[in-house]
């Protein structure tokens, strides 16, 4: 005998049927096999209902993240180009009696050049530069 289509739902009925316990069944309100069928399929229809309405909120939530990082990232790439513009390379600049030449627009640094002259326990550093590469 070969199990087709028919006999598909009278396989879920029995898988489902033996997964109900007896306790359970009669909570349910069943206490033939029709009743238990009956109540299954109300479950399992119930269920599917669930399971549609969680699918759609997984992906109206994904659709509400994926906009979320899109706007940080556009907003984190415009603060970039903007602190790439005025020629800076870091978000705030360190205090001090003196300040270096910073990098032209369209340019970044790559490395420094600095005068270090001799003078207390550490030396002393009296000039300091950037080295800038063109974008």
């Amino acid at each position: 005998m070969t199990i087709g289509r028919s006999a598909a739902p009278a396989a879920l009925f029995l898988v489902l049927a033996s997964a109900l316990p007896a306790q359970e069944a009669g909570k349910a309100g069943c206490t033939t096999t029709k009743d238990c069928a009956q109540e299954i399929v109300k479950v399992a229809t119930e269920l599917k209902a669930e399971n549609k309405t969680l699918r759609s909120q997984i992906t109206e939530l994904q659709t509400k993240l994926d906009a979320a990082v899109a706007a940080l990232r556009n907003e984190r790439n415009a603060a970039f180009a903007a602190m790439r513009e005025q020629g800076q390379t870091a978000w705030h600049q360190s205090g001090g009696n003196g300040k270096s030449v910073l990098c032209p627009p369209g340019h970044y640094m790559v490395g420094a050049n600095w005068q270090s002259d001799v003078g207390g326990p550490h030396g002393i550093i009296s000039w300091f530069g950037p080295i800038c590469r063109k974008l």
